[in-house]
């Protein structure tokens, strides 16, 4: 299917139902992102084959949960563990994923982690994935979830790490922790902002009304009004 192909196609479906509008993006020098993936169609031998690989938009932030905020130290590493996993997962080039692997290196260095911690959890992300891939993992992992007999959440602070570790590993409770104070809380929720959508009156000196509907606030109407009657002609139409 070519572009205009694609772009009849498209247009044929979004005159099936007025209400629902479909849109397309084709791609270029046989590429396309979606997503966090790239998509790339290789022609080999009347063959087509698709190549994958992570993908990150040029306007993104080149960084993540920053390392020095008030956030367990457990989901600092499983941020660095997912990202990796992710990266191994969608890149199969193996050049390509030692790219995109060092492009996340610089990523979390942005974000304040430290160098060798980084190194340390992404070497483990790689070797916890080639253990999945190889079902050798699976089982032991399986088995801590099911050992775990309740579940318990509770406010982070500083340390509580610690307690997590005793709960999970004597009581066999899997701790969550709950993040109450951030910025929204500081805002006062029951404070809306007025609505500028009104009906009003207009009396005219010939004992006439006019009843008008405004989104825009009276004020701006009010100064719409007065342009459209200094414009005004004997053979135009006028609002008033």
């Amino acid at each position: 299917m070519n572009q205009q192909q694609l772009k009849d196609y498209v247009n044929e479906l979004n005159n099936i139902q007025g209400t629902i509008k479909f849109t397309s993006e084709f791609e270029q020098s046989n590429e396309l992102n979606f997503l966090d993936t790239t998509l790339t169609r290789i022609n080999s031998s009347n063959d087509i084959k698709l190549k994958i690989r992570w993908f990150r938009k040029e306007t993104a932030a080149d960084r993540l949960l920053n390392y020095e905020s008030s956030h367990g130290k457990s989901i600092k590493s499983n941020i660095v563990k997912n990202m990796t996993t992710r990266i191994l997962e969608t890149t199969q080039n193996n050049k390509n994923q030692k790219e995109d692997l060092n492009t996340l290196k610089n990523i979390l260095l942005n974000s304040n982690y430290p160098l060798k911690e980084t190194e340390k959890l992404m070497k483990h992300g790689c070797e916890e994935y080639k253990c999945n891939n190889n079902n050798n993992d699976m089982s032991n992992q399986n088995n801590s979830n099911e050992e775990m007999k309740y579940s318990l959440s509770l406010p982070y602070v500083p340390g509580m790490e610690v307690l997590k570790r005793k709960l999970e590993k004597q009581l066999k409770i899997k701790l969550y922790f709950s993040y109450p104070y951030k910025l929204q809380s500081q805002f006062n929720r029951t404070l809306k902002i007025p609505s500028k959508s009104i009906i009003y009156q207009i009396p005219c000196s010939c004992k006439q009304t006019y009843v008008g509907q405004t989104k825009v606030g009276l004020d701006k109407r009010m100064k719409q009004h007065s342009k459209i009657i200094n414009n005004n002609t004997d053979d135009s139409n006028s609002e008033m």
